[in-house]
């Protein structure tokens, strides 16, 4: 990420001081500054003039250094940072071109030439300080000073040329030096450790709303909320669970503590009627290297082998020999009958995601899952705390019973730090080639470093090894296929998977899938043709199969299928049903149809933008 995003800075400081030369060579060639006799002969019209420059071209420079920010730091690798790189150079070119016709010619090129150059500086500046934008260390305040250093000679230059000992004597000269330093160390303090996150307008600390639904937040900004595993804390951070392949008998439980903790065990008891089952694990250790101080936990999953199927669980963590206060409990699922799910994809932090979260528990269901884009961390390390905020949410959430939801997850682009077209940055992040978590650049983002969901010889697979297809079974009843939908390879992994795992599920009745990316999308803005999955993922797949229903998410709509097979409506065919709408906001339109293909009911907020979540819930 830091290699990509400072190639493409570079590019643009290389257009920039190629505006900077054309620009000096028409401010010397064509353009010639009038002749002021004196002060005093400066009139009103002049120094209107001057102000005026002086707006426009501080105006230009914030929207600029705006456009910057959004479209070159938070967009790793898409051509829309193009968009900047190209239009700032052109932009001051013609501007300055237009100025050649207009009075006072010498101070409007003077200007021009001199903002452009104070943004050279700022760019300089950003690249010098991008170690810390992403990663906070204790050195900040030294890359700070080193980031200073285009400002102030910057800033010496607009002294003029002049002897340097004239220049030395000037205490406005060391005043200007200093400001000039200290605001590039407070801008570096304040960019350090920057997370960019989508629907997360809750999580803890100050965040700064960019565009839409975009959110910016620093290191800084988020030591003014709730620290999420303060060191020596006796309690755990997090206790969650995710689900094992077969849901009947195994589980995984995953516990984050405060750095003070050095090993934890699972004490547990299954029960069902008269038989009863106790045990206890000592969870595995896994070591997430790259979070920030603010951030540090240890991080621990014990999976619970040979449970009894559609029992109850209780268990307790052990701390260093400790057993904490507080009983945990889950539900087994049973070999055959009926399974209750929830499921949903898209959601972030956000009081609607609490308010459809305090609907799940009465419905009592066996397990959960979501489709991709979870906490919108955007592949981060630096927006852990929005994991932190989403697992908070989550353990709020019970079944009527008491007993905790296990979890499942697809993976989405912004769990991975990747937009659609952004192969360079899912390469980086997913190459299973490259993965090294003693390196920033090639660890595993949190969403696999977090949720196992695969088991190897009775542990958690190692974060390395974690891989982003895997199956659960509840009974005979569902076998849940989690696919990866081309972020972290191509559309014929899912189809080896699957086809490997297959011959193992002989008795399973209803086999869904749930995956990130629509192929059956409703949302004009995803490119249904254009899709790669649908070439194979059907006939290969879920029609090869007779899967019952297709899952998909990524749209932020609402949508059911007609019956479907080979990418046609057909009777008995696959349902798709979807498209991630747990939070996002926008337009929602729902439309029934019947078997006929007739309207038979339809609902649109496109007016009101408001939506009645009991029937959002039911739709």
């Amino acid at each position: 990420m830091v290699l990509i995003t400072s190639t493409m800075i570079a590019c643009s400081l290389l257009l920039n001081i190629i505006a900077l030369f054309i620009i000096y060579f028409i401010n010397h060639r064509y353009v010639e500054a009038p002749i002021i006799k004196s002060e005093s002969s400066r009139g009103k019209a002049h120094w209107a003039w001057s102000l005026l420059v002086i707006v426009i071209n501080a105006w230009l420079c914030v929207v600029f250094l705006v456009a910057y920010v959004l479209f070159g730091a938070f967009i790793f690798g898409d051509w829309h940072a193009w968009i900047y790189y190209v239009v700032v150079p052109i932009v001051y070119i013609v501007y300055t071109i237009m100025v050649i016709l207009l009075r006072n010619k010498g101070a409007c090129c003077r200007w021009s030439l001199g903002v452009l150059g104070y943004l050279l500086a700022v760019q300089c500046w950003f690249i010098i300080q991008i170690p810390t934008m992403w990663s906070y260390t204790n050195l900040v305040w030294l890359v700070g000073i080193a980031a200073s250093i285009p400002l102030m000679i910057k800033v010496a230059h607009s002294f003029g040329l002049r002897p340097i000992r004239k220049l030395l004597k000037n205490p406005k000269f060391y005043a200007a030096e200093v400001i000039a330093l200290g605001i590039g160390i407070l801008f570096t303090y304040l960019s350090a450790g920057s997370c960019v996150a989508v629907y997360n307008p809750v999580a803890p600390g100050w965040w700064i709303p960019l565009e839409g639904t975009l959110f910016w937040s620093s290191r800084l900004f988020r030591s003014f909320g709730s620290r999420p595993c303060p060191h020596g804390q006796r309690t755990p951070c997090h206790v969650y669970l995710t689900a094992a392949q077969n849901m009947s008998s195994g589980m995984f439980v995953n516990i984050h503590t405060s750095t003070a903790v050095k090993s934890i065990d699972v004490r547990y008891t299954s029960e069902t009627g008269t038989d009863v089952l106790t045990g206890s694990i000592t969870a595995d250790y896994f070591e997430v290297p790259h979070l920030d101080e603010r951030d540090q936990r240890n991080v621990y999953a014990a999976y619970l082998p040979d449970l009894l199927p559609d029992s109850v669980v209780t268990f307790t963590v052990v701390a260093d020999g400790d057993e904490w206060p507080g009983n945990y409990t889950f539900k087994t699922a049973p070999l055959s009958g009926e399974v209750k799910f929830v499921i949903g994809g898209d959601a972030g932090t956000s009081e609607v995601v609490e308010e459809i979260n305090s609907h799940i528990g009465g419905q009592s269901p066996l397990f959960a899952v979501n489709g991709g884009d979870v906490a919108y961390d955007n592949g981060m390390f630096p927006c852990a705390c929005t994991w932190d905020q989403y697992l908070w949410e989550w353990s709020k959430v019970k079944t009527a019973e008491g007993h905790m939801i296990p979890l499942i997850f697809a993976i989405g682009n912004h769990d991975i730090g990747a937009n659609d077209d952004n192969d360079g940055a899912i390469n980086s992040f997913m190459d299973p080639r490259q993965c090294d978590n003693s390196k920033r650049e090639n660890a595993r983002p949190l969403y696999i470093a977090y949720f196992p969901f695969e088991e190897v010889n009775g542990k958690a697979a190692a974060i390395c090894d974690r891989r982003v297809n895997h199956v659960h079974t509840a009974g005979t009843a569902v076998t849940l296929w989690s696919l990866d939908s081309m972020y972290a390879g191509g559309p014929l992994d899912a189809v080896k998977f699957v086809d490997q795992k297959m011959p193992s599920m002989q008795g399973q009745i209803n086999h869904f899938a749930v995956y990130h990316v629509p192929m059956y999308s409703n949302s004009e803005v995803e490119k249904n043709a254009h899709n790669s999955m649908r070439e194979y993922w059907p006939s290969m797949i879920l029609d090869k199969y007779s899967f019952k229903v297709g899952f998909e998410n990524h749209a932020h709509t609402f949508k059911r299928t007609m019956p479907m097979t080979n990418n046609s409506i057909a009777n008995n065919g696959v349902v798709y049903v979807g498209d991630g709408k747990w939070d996002s906001s926008g337009r929602v339109g729902l439309t029934a149809v019947n078997n006929h293909n007739d309207v038979i009911d339809q609902l649109d907020n496109h007016d009101t933008l408001q939506w009645q979540l009991s029937r959002c819930l039911s739709a």
